[in-house]
Order: C-alpha cells, then structure tokens, then sequence
C-alpha cells in the first residue's frame, strides 16, 4: 500500500509540504467562512475494488456578520472529488498537491 498503490512520503517530504501549505495558504487563516450545519452523505464501499464512493450535500450557513466571497475546501490529495454549489462558485485555485481549493462566489 505504502509503496506500490499509493505515493509514499518520507517523514521530511510530509514536513515540507507542511511547511509549503503554511507558506501557500497562511493569508487565508482568518478569513470568514462558512459553518456546515447539516450533512446528507450516501457511501457505497466496494471492498473487493478498494474502493468507495461518497455522494453527499452539505448545509453551510454564514454566522458571521460580513459577507462571504469565497469558499476555502480541504481535500485529500489522490482523491477524486466533484463539487457544486447551488449558485453561481469559480474555481480559482485547485491545489491537488497540497489538499486545497478556493471557490470564488
């Protein structure tokens, strides 16, 4: 698993990209967003594939008192996803390697 169907990271490989998160992103770390408050998740496990696959809809409500214009995902790299919004959301940054999307609303 570690070496053959997936990426293996060395203990100092895992800290740089830390690091390199922290140095992309850091500007980013009080920016208002929104709460999620509600989760509808369907998760379909095919354990004879190694697989699994997770359709799901999140509620997420602003409690902040200023406008939110954009939209901070964490992902996990090597994993496929999709997301929609139900309005009008860009992508603006998709940073695979790192585990992180920006959506601009």
């Amino acid at each position: 698993n570690t070496n053959v169907l997936n990426q293996y990271l060395t203990v100092s490989e895992k800290k740089w990209r830390q690091a390199e998160y922290e140095r992309r992103y850091e500007r980013y770390a009080g920016i208002p967003q929104p709460e999620a408050t509600r989760a509808r998740l369907q998760i379909e496990i095919y354990p004879e594939r190694q697989k699994a696959e997770i359709l799901g809809s999140y509620l997420l409500i602003n409690r902040t008192a200023v406008a939110i214009d954009s939209i901070h995902l964490a992902i996990v790299p090597g994993v496929t996803t999709r997301t929609d919004f139900n309005r009008k959301a860009t992508l603006v940054i998709a940073d695979e390697d790192h585990g992180h999307r920006v959506y601009v609303l």
